[in-house]
């Protein structure tokens, strides 16, 4: 038995095959409809690298195969189904992604693993991922889900522009390195090229770089990871407190930007939702001269004290001197809210601003984009 797993029709399957000359290397795209692929499958593909003869779709204790007879030996081609996530995949989902690992504390999982440590706040994020146009897809093998992607379209103001987002992109350990997250990515590809966009940007997480090189992505962009102490600062007129429904459609994340904006408004919202214990955050519309502003902050779990994290909307040519008395306030209403420290992960460009108002530099994040439609 050659154990090929195999996502996609059996005409790029056996392309697979022809190509590698090995059973042992089969990795292509979404499988539509085995069944009718079968049919007439023997004078199909007899012409290729490997003789196929005669063609079976079944169904067996391990799975969904192919069967043929290559020869006198008796070949398989195992299959990898990639869908849509359905509220039934939210347990295999968090497996996917802790690997087993038990932690029994709610808040530390999510501290640990964000919201893939947990089932209920994983079914309540896929939700607002869904709401704000996001889409979740799950690589299905023998009726396991062995591995998970997220995209979600970023179509509003920009530095770098709109783009559809890879989210997360994660595969079970188990089944890594055999073309599991390869897949996924492609699937994703996909379904920015349906929505319309031009590139797809993502944020590597560390050790993952190779990974996204190999696969087309180049670095476009830099952010910075700093923190700082929140202290009293000057009040500043004209500060207006934002709530739920006051997303700053016009404005551009200056900082905070990790996934689209809207979907990080819902979900810091929508948090407590989740029985985790965090309140609600704190928002507000403030002016800096003629430039307009909008800031988020809310509580990150942390063993050393209580920490915010801030996110920074402005207009997109703002400078640097207006960004800084933002960034004062942002540090006078952690104090007043009663947090030690403020993180933020900024736009490289904005670092003096941070840096003036007390920030210290933790690391950098590079911002990585695929094209996947001509300029």
């Amino acid at each position: 038995m050659a154990g090929v797993r195999v996502v996609g029709s059996l005409l790029e399957a056996v392309a697979w095959v022809r190509r590698s000359g090995r059973l042992t290397n089969g990795f292509v795209n979404d499988l539509v409809s085995p069944e009718k692929q079968a049919v007439g499958g023997g004078n199909t593909f007899n012409s290729t690298y490997v003789r196929l003869r005669p063609l079976s779709v079944r169904r067996g204790s391990d799975g969904t195969f192919f069967e043929w007879r290559a020869g006198t030996q008796t070949e398989r081609l195992s299959i990898m189904i990639l869908r849509e996530a359905d509220e039934g995949d939210v347990g295999d989902i968090v497996a996917v992604y802790t690997y087993g690992e038990r932690i029994d504390d709610r808040l530390e999982r999510v501290r640990r693993f964000g919201w893939w440590g947990d089932e209920e706040a994983l079914a309540w994020y896929l939700k607002s991922l869904k709401r704000t146009g996001g889409i979740s897809i799950v690589a299905v093998e023998e009726e396991k889900v062995v591995g998970e992607a997220e995209i979600a379209p970023d179509s509003g103001p920009s530095l770098v522009g709109e783009h559809a987002f890879l989210l997360s992109l994660w595969t079970h350990p188990k089944y890594r390195g055999k073309g599991v997250g390869k897949a996924l990515l492609d699937r994703c590809l996909e379904i920015a090229k349906e929505w319309g966009f031009r590139v797809v940007d993502t944020i590597p997480i560390p050790g993952s770089e190779k990974f996204f090189s190999a696969t087309g992505f180049s670095k476009v962009a830099r952010q910075v990871v700093a923190e700082a102490s929140s202290r009293p600062t000057p009040g500043l007129a004209g500060l207006v407190s934002l709530g739920p429904g006051d997303f700053p459609e016009n404005l551009c994340l200056l900082a905070g930007h990790v996934r689209p904006g809207r979907l990080s408004w819902e979900l810091l919202w929508g948090q407590a939702e989740v029985g985790l214990g965090l309140p609600s955050p704190k928002a507000f519309r403030l002016r800096v001269g003629s430039w307009n502003f909008a800031l988020l902050l809310y509580a990150i779990p942390s063993r050393n004290g209580p920490k915010a994290a801030a996110l920074l909307w402005g207009e997109p040519r703002v400078g640097v001197g207006q960004v800084f008395d933002a960034v004062e306030v942002s540090l006078r209403i952690a104090s007043e809210a009663g947090f030690k420290r403020v993180r933020a992960q900024l736009w490289e460009k904005f670092l003096p601003s941070f840096s003036a108002a007390g920030f210290d530099e933790v690391k950098k994040v590079p911002w990585v984009r695929k094209q996947i439609r001509p300029r």
